[in-house]
């Protein structure tokens, strides 16, 4: 039996390093993507929102936009109402009972500032449906 030693160890050491050198290109890949992953995610926690006591009539149709990003379709009822106290965004929920009304969120942002002697409010509807999951929402601008 012929003894291969030296040279099969020499071919199994250079594939040995040809992979960890591979493995070493590909890690600041992965480590970059993971990187550039968590900033997205980061930059979303941390995008420029706009707080319901800071909604003016020039950002509103933003803030608008930014609450159905927040409360998309399906949203389940018990997330809208956290949301809604979480931002400390004045509601009432509308039971089933209210007919027309009924299966809903009324929210409501005042004092948006004052335009032509009024005080402009807004008022979102966030109709559920049967199954206690965000339908749609709907917008009001009231000038009182």
């Amino acid at each position: 039996m012929r003894d291969d030693g030296p040279s099969r160890r020499s071919w199994l050491l250079l594939t040995a390093a040809i992979a960890c050198a591979g493995l070493l290109i590909l890690m600041p890949t992965q480590s970059a993507n993971a990187q550039e992953q968590q900033e997205a995610e980061t930059s979303l926690l941390t995008e420029e929102r706009i707080l319901p006591n800071e909604v003016t009539l020039d950002n509103l149709e933003a803030f608008q936009e930014q609450m159905r990003r927040d409360l998309p379709v399906g949203t389940p009822k018990a997330d809208v109402g956290a949301y809604l106290a979480r931002w400390d965004i004045s509601h009432h929920f509308f039971g089933t009972n209210y007919g027309s009304l009924g299966n809903s969120f009324h929210a409501v942002l005042e004092d948006l500032g004052i335009y032509h002697g009024y005080t402009p409010r807004l008022n979102a509807w966030i109709d559920l449906d049967d199954t206690n999951l965000v339908r749609e929402i709907r917008f009001h601008l009231k000038f009182l």
